[in-house]
């Protein structure tokens, strides 16, 4: 039985950038941990109004970001010296079945958030297939992934390829309410390669709150001309601060084509 993917055409950064209507100056938040060495990190900066342009972004030093898990552990994110705005923890790992409670302090603002993981996802392997449209060579080829969703569970999944190290605009987020306890193989459609690319993929297993929120924001960032003005995602933070907290269970893999 096949996955749904939403597919969108748009991808997250590390900076996350929130066409918002002109309002007061918030915190734009970006709180993304997982469960590999030195992938965690935190971002801070303020909004930018709608009709300013990326270059006027200011990073916000001088935060103090804390997670607490349900472990009972504290782990402290520490300001890069050479990125302002960017606390890192590279010793963090986060784990299966676990809460994760955020505080950061800004002054006199405070900002908190809560996300919990399931069970780590597993990619059994990546393959691909002949792209039966091309009817002249050079004849490129689709990707896929085979996996096995966890039976007991509800699961929410992004998935992210690069090929050649670049990733495509398509964006790949989806649940298993189709595909409950299956195994399954998906495609990644919209991405065609080539005999000697190099394919490496992502997937990321994350809270119904986190879900919402990166759901919402790809609406955001494809309304067209005719769409309704601009609004903020569903956030999962509290505070004056726009964006999310969210704490990933990984797999990965990788080929290269043959």
């Amino acid at each position: 039985m096949p996955l749904i993917l939403v597919l969108l055409t748009v991808s997250c950064q590390k900076v996350i950038v929130i066409p918002i209507n002109d309002e007061e100056s918030k915190i734009v938040f970006e709180g993304v941990l997982k469960d590999r060495d030195s992938s965690s990190f935190f971002y801070l900066s303020r909004t930018v109004g709608i009709y300013e342009d990326e270059s006027d972004i200011q990073p916000v030093s001088g935060a103090q970001i804390t997670v607490f898990d349900s472990q009972g552990s504290q782990h402290v994110f520490a300001e890069h010296p050479q990125e302002p705005g960017t606390y890192v923890n590279y010793s963090f790992l986060a784990q299966e079945n676990t809460t994760y409670n955020m505080t950061c302090v800004v002054g006199n603002e405070v900002i908190t958030s809560t996300s919990f993981t399931k069970t780590k996802p597993v990619i059994d392997s990546i393959y691909t297939k002949a792209n039966i449209l091309d009817v002249e060579a050079p004849f490129s080829q689709w990707v896929y992934y085979h996996s096995s969703d966890p039976v007991d569970e509800v699961n929410n999944y992004r998935l992210r390829i690069t090929n050649n190290g670049k990733e495509p605009s398509q964006y790949y987020i989806g649940n298993d309410y189709w595909i409950n306890g299956e195994t399954y193989e998906a495609q990644f459609f919209g991405v065609d390669v080539f005999p000697g690319d190099t394919i490496h993929v992502e997937m990321l297993e994350f809270d119904p709150a986190v879900y919402n929120y990166l759901y919402g924001l790809s609406s955001t960032l494809t309304t067209g001309a005719f769409s309704p003005a601009p609004s903020n995602p569903p956030s999962n933070l509290e505070g004056n601060a726009i964006g999310y907290f969210a704490v990933y269970m990984t797999d990965t893999a990788s080929i290269i084509v043959q």
